[in-house]
């Protein structure tokens, strides 16, 4: 908009001749005297802004391009005037001169930031201070490097990031190491975040042939650490936000390698109930998560080896995780939508909608830890019941395992088709169940999918161990296998996560895997290649 002069407010006449227009009522002089028809006054308050975005846009490109052709013929002169010199003038290193780059640790560290702390997955949001303060102990700076590498080399599939990876990784301990040895700078709440992200770091790139004792070591040592710490580590969010985030550590470490909680982290946590919500699903979640890991590292060591009490256990946990699952939160709840027309992207006839696609992962997560529970109590069933060629007799179930093991196989249908009705809202399939072509269609590798963005990605991500959960059990039918098998290499390729694909090789070469080594090598939320 530009100013385009006052305004007239004379008659329509008087403006067409340029005369003098003398405004009187109720016609203008002029108009009178040569007994014109007064057409009125033009009321300038209608007109104060002229808009002249066309004229100016023109005006503009009319001048760029001037002066492009102005600056091209002066291009042209010169080098008609200046004669390149030849190529044994030009110095030999300007012509392998670099380009100006960031270097590789820096671009590391912002895209960890990008991805951990205000990216879609914020489990370590809590070091946003640290990067407005600008300034971060050495520990801190390398540990946070390494991981960054670690996600870097994940993402584009590189061997020599992940080498690189590996050595920041090594003088982030040797920091580390430093750093605890100081009374003081051990309680410093970097130290315990340099710890937890080289936690993160061995996820991405896990360490080889470590031993279950040499977990046991090292868990031990977090637990010290976190003794060390004190009581006033519950006392700001920043601390209770780590002390769960190596909470967390513990229990998948624990699961996957199917050892004991150290008793230092059984006190602490105690401890710590003093300052938390204790009726919050994630910690009601980790009260039956303790005992688990519990019957898991007695079942390996052979402290509980007879079926009916593993039975009994297992069904007692399975009880304790179905309670929870059906007493939610308000909001927790599910819409369940029936399809009219049969979808290869739904396996039965209806999926379901959540609120927000963090309860259905939330949801998932319990019940996957749900199906290696009822896998075991169905394996211990026919495990009893099969006749044992060598001895030429049949064990029997008492008559409250047999309820067990049948009520474990109905449930372990139900948790799959839970399961898998969230796939549709997860992986980004609702704007497509509309579509009659879909609807209609055997497969879904014929249809022209867009990469699918971002959140979405980590939702499906989300999905992968719920997925495997299912489709690995034993007990699953071969319609369910090959329908969730098919759905994560479709996962895979549209969102661009090679876990998904990996996870669907291991399914279609019939190999029997623990769910939650699977869970490990998996990884974190937080990169999807």
């Amino acid at each position: 908009m530009v100013y385009g002069g006052k305004l007239s407010k004379s008659c329509a006449p008087c403006r067409t001749r340029r005369a003098r227009c003398d405004l009187q009522q109720p016609g203008c002089g002029q108009c009178q005297r040569a007994q014109r028809k007064c057409h009125g006054y033009r009321d300038t308050t209608e007109f104060r802004i002229n808009d002249s975005t066309e004229n100016v846009i023109e005006k503009f490109k009319n001048k760029t391009l001037k002066n492009a052709q102005n600056a091209s013929e002066r291009r042209r002169k010169k080098e008609i005037e200046t004669p390149k010199p030849p190529v044994e003038y030009i110095d030999p290193a300007l012509l392998h001169c670099p380009a100006l780059s960031d270097p590789l640790e820096t671009r590391a560290s912002c895209y960890f930031r990008a991805t951990f702390v205000v990216g879609q997955s914020r489990s370590f949001k809590y070091l946003e201070s640290y990067y407005q303060q600008g300034v971060m102990s050495s520990h801190l700076s390398l540990s946070i490097q390494a991981v960054g590498l670690a996600c870097l080399s994940k993402a584009v599939r590189s061997t020599k990031l992940e080498i690189h990876a590996r050595r920041i990784y090594v003088l982030a301990l040797n920091s580390i190491n430093a750093a605890l040895a100081s009374p003081v700078v051990s309680r410093h709440d970097t130290t315990m975040s340099a710890v937890l992200l080289l936690d993160e770091f061995e996820r991405l790139i896990p360490p080889t042939n470590r031993s279950s004792s040499a977990w046991s070591r090292h868990l031990e040592g977090a637990a010290a650490l976190m003794k060390v710490r004190g009581p006033k580590q519950y006392e700001t969010q920043i601390g209770l936000e780590m002390f769960a985030q190596m909470s967390s550590h513990f229990f998948v470490t624990c699961m996957e390698h199917e050892i004991s909680l150290p008793e230092d982290f059984l006190s602490l946590r105690s401890f710590a109930a003093n300052f938390v919500d204790t009726e919050d699903l994630v910690w009601r979640l980790t009260d039956i998560t303790i005992p688990y890991i519990a019957f898991r590292a007695a079942v390996r060591n052979g402290d509980l080896y007879d079926s009916s009490a593993i039975i009994s256990t297992a069904a007692r946990l399975d009880g304790e995780m179905a309670t929870l699952l059906n007493d939610l939160p308000p909001g927790w709840e599910h819409q369940t939508v029936n399809l009219l027309l049969a979808s290869n992207l739904v396996l039965e006839s209806h999926y379901d909608i959540y609120a927000v696609s963090s309860i259905a992962e939330a949801l998932n997560s319990i019940r996957a830890g749900r199906i290696a529970l009822l896998d075991i109590i169905i394996q211990e069933g026919y495990k009893v019941e099969s006749t044992l060629e060598d001895y030429f007799f049949t064990l029997s179930l008492s008559p409250e395992c047999k309820l067990e093991v049948d009520l474990a196989k109905e449930n372990l249908h139900q948790t799959t088709s839970a399961i898998c009705a969230t796939v549709p809202q997860l992986a980004g399939y609702l704007p497509y169940l509309d579509d009659q072509r879909i609807m209609k269609s055997d497969t879904t590798e014929c249809f022209d999918f867009p990469k699918i963005s971002t959140t979405t990605a980590l939702s499906s991500y989300s999905l992968l161990w719920p997925l495997f959960a299912c489709a690995n059990s034993t007990y699953a039918t071969p319609l369910t296998r090959d329908w969730i098998i098919r759905q994560l290499r479709f996962i895979g390729e549209f969102s661009d996560i090679s876990k998904a694909i990996e996870l669907a090789d291991i399914l279609d070469s019939g190999i029997q895997m623990d769910i939650w080594k699977a869970y490990a090598m998996i990884g974190c939320i937080c990169y999807y290649s």
